[in-house]
């Protein structure tokens, strides 16, 4: 990874995992991190020197507030990392309807939302840095070639994955 001094990403579905990982690479890069999870990351933005917001990110009201506090407690948002993710594994005749509402939520509309609301914040920085800013949307194999008995997730990624080229045109 470039070295990232300067810059201020957010990662949602900071919590654990990919998230966490990511937000560790991106403040060893150099980056300030905002870490955003259900419950506010404290421990993982303390220990990067970052800031931990907690958030969800089916809600376009927080959405609206993510921003804000990119702007008021970072000066502004440089990359977006979309990682809050949803897994459910269950066959279809096995998945409820409201399985396949709540995956597409996180999933799917996080991503729009989170796009959407962070885009115009993006775009106020853009002309700073060599190279621009930038919008990473996690998708996984799944959404190519899908999985067994997920199939809420291998729809969800599907539509991640267009969604992201679709927002590069």
């Amino acid at each position: 990874m470039g070295d990232l001094a300067g810059r201020v990403a957010m990662v949602t579905g900071a919590g654990r995992g990919i998230g966490a990982a990511t937000a560790r690479a991106l403040a060893a890069a150099g980056a300030r991190v905002i870490c955003s999870d259900l419950t506010a990351p404290e421990d993982l933005a303390a220990d990067i020197g970052g800031l931990a917001l907690a958030q969800d990110v089916t809600d376009e009201t927080g959405w609206e507030k993510a921003m804000t506090f990119a702007r008021e407690e970072a000066g502004g948002l440089d990359i977006l990392v979309n990682n809050a993710g949803l897994f459910l594994m269950k066959p279809l005749t096995q998945t409820s309807l409201e399985d396949w509402r709540r995956v597409h939520a996180v999933n799917v509309e996080g991503v729009f939302l989170g796009c959407k609301a962070a885009i115009p914040l993006l775009a106020e920085r853009a002309g700073k840095w060599s190279g621009g800013t930038s919008v990473i949307n996690l998708s996984s194999i799944a959404g190519l070639v899908g999985s067994a008995g997920a199939v809420c997730y291998n729809a969800s990624k599907g539509a991640v994955r267009l969604l992201t080229k679709g927002l590069a045109m």
